[in-house]
Formats: structure tokens, sequence, C-alpha cells
């Protein structure tokens, strides 16, 4: 039962991973992985609005006639 469904979650072969960290570790983690036989896929993202307001969907636009 452990070989049929719990090892698999843990092969590259049949799993997929997904890594949330800083920019300091991000090599690191990368080449670590790579070594476990992952593909890796390395992205960054920008805090270009760091308030949250954008598509906050707040309701309190208006239509106007």
């Amino acid at each position: 039962m452990i070989k049929q469904y719990i090892a698999p979650i843990f092969r590259p072969e049949t799993s997929i991973a997904s890594i949330a960290s800083g920019l300091a570790k991000m090599e690191e983690i990368a080449t670590n992985f790579e070594k476990l036989g992952y593909e890796v896929d390395r992205r960054t993202f920008d805090d270009a609005d760091e308030s949250g307001s954008e598509g906050s969907g707040s309701g309190s636009e208006s239509e106007s006639d």
C-alpha cells in the first residue's frame, strides 16, 4: 500500500513540487531539486502593488447613465 500510494508522491517522475522562497535561497533550492531529478522552472514575481488595492473588488464603483 505504501509503495503504491505514498512513495509516488516523492518521485520526480510522478509528482510536481511548488516552492516559494526568498531570492537568496532560490539557486540553492533549485540546484538541490535538480539533483533529485526534478525539472526546475525558476520564476520571480514583482511587488508592483504592495497596497493590495488593485483588483480588490471593493464594489465602490458606480455606473453612470
